[in-house]
């Protein structure tokens, strides 16, 4: 079922996904896919299924590629959906090197990652950048630059306000968003 799966996800898909995304979701529910604990490797391949599938739809909504007018809405396009096509990327790379029997879709998925959308994401950025003139005066309206932090966030806080700043020059934005999702979601408990 899992090869099945893979292939599936390897023609063009159906415009409803919905009954791939319930069949990958008890497939993983299975026995099998419990077996052995946290290092199952059924469960990694779903996961890399599932992975997979969520980029392959957000995909379907810009096969015209990305098409902005100016760099706030590009970045806000990023910082609201595009995102997330890094993140489903990264977490299918992560399941796959731990799954097994994906190989035709580790292909498919690297060809259309960077093959497609980083091609057309920095197309696009290039475009706007040239246009904007931004090497020359980097700012993107409503958005605070790095050098501002201080002043824009920490500066006028309570003595008593506990500050936590990760500094890291490969952080990418992909990754702080589902850290800050986990983090706000430990805290709620």
């Amino acid at each position: 079922m899992m090869r099945e799966l893979r292939d599936r996800l390897l023609a063009p898909l159906p415009a409803d996904t919905s009954e791939l995304e319930a069949l990958i979701n008890t497939r993983r529910d299975r026995f099998w896919s419990r077996l052995g604990g946290a290092e199952n490797t059924f469960r990694f391949a779903y996961d890399a299924i599932e992975a997979a599938l969520q980029f392959y739809i957000l995909r379907e909504k810009y096969t015209n590629g990305f098409t902005f007018t100016n760099s706030t809405t590009l970045f806000r396009a990023y910082t609201d959906d595009l995102y997330r096509l890094d993140q489903h990327y990264r977490r299918f790379q992560e399941f796959a090197r731990r799954g097994n029997g994906l190989h035709p879709l580790v292909e498919n998925i690297e060809n259309a990652y960077g093959g497609w959308y980083l091609d057309k994401l920095a197309m696009a950025w290039g475009k706007i950048i040239e246009h904007e003139n931004l090497l020359e005066n980097w700012r993107i309206d409503g958005v605070k630059n790095q050098y501002d932090f201080y002043r824009s966030f920490v500066r006028d806080l309570s003595k008593s306000a506990k500050v936590y700043i990760v500094i890291s020059d490969a952080l990418r934005y992909e990754c702080a968003e589902e850290l800050t999702r986990e983090l706000n979601r430990d805290a709620r408990k």
